[in-house]
């Protein structure tokens, strides 16, 4: 089921905080793996890491928080 707002919260492997990223229009699946996408090209970790496997390129996702309002992340 598509969800008009969603946020993922979760770290890349290593990390010692939590990440939140917000999207539109996805299915909670497609959401997690856009986040993991997400996390693992901001850290620079290359596509044949990911393929071979390499322990440091797990994402832990913590919560998926779904709603029918924007959300917005707040400092």
């Amino acid at each position: 089921m598509k969800h008009n707002h969603l946020a993922v919260i979760g770290r890349l492997h290593g990390d010692d905080e939590g990440t939140i990223r917000l999207y539109t229009g996805m299915t909670e699946s497609e959401a997690r793996q856009r986040f993991g996408n997400d996390l693992r090209r901001d850290a620079g970790v290359r596509e044949t890491d990911v393929i071979n496997e390499y322990e440091f390129t797990n994402v832990y996702i913590d919560a998926v928080l779904t709603a029918q309002t924007p959300m917005e992340i707040q400092e």
